[in-house]
């Protein structure tokens, strides 16, 4: 089904009105930001386990501060604080926490890049 509204559209673990708020009431924008989001943090992943094989704490602790980063810009406040604690783990060279909180903050993210799918079907 075609959607033509942001506001139409259910994004598990966005708060679109504190992404609405940030690009001050842009949908266009706002929407782009989304897209963005989408396309950019989908190896978030990937890049990440990447890293982690090769100890690279350095790519490890940017990788979750961009996600941090975005998410707060977009209202995805989950994935904002999982991937600010998996930052601070990364820092402290926390190797054996950073396992669980990489897991939880995928939990986090995939669920609002899911939800993000459905921009796929906005007119």
């Amino acid at each position: 089904r075609k959607h033509s509204k942001l506001s139409e559209l259910s994004l598990p673990g966005i708060d679109i009105n504190v992404g609405l708020n940030i690009t001050q009431n842009k949908e266009a924008l706002y929407l782009r930001l989304l897209k963005k989001f989408k396309d950019g943090e989908k190896d978030f992943e990937h890049k990440f386990n990447q890293a982690y094989a090769s100890n690279d704490l350095k790519t490890m602790e940017r990788l979750a501060h961009t996600l941090k980063g975005v998410a707060a810009n977009m209202g995805a406040k989950n994935v904002q604080y999982e991937a600010q604690k998996l930052e601070v783990l990364c820092q402290n060279f926390n190797l054996t926490e950073i396992n669980e909180q990489f897991r939880l903050t995928l939990i986090a993210l995939t669920s609002v890049l899911s939800g993000l799918e459905q921009l796929d079907n906005l007119e």
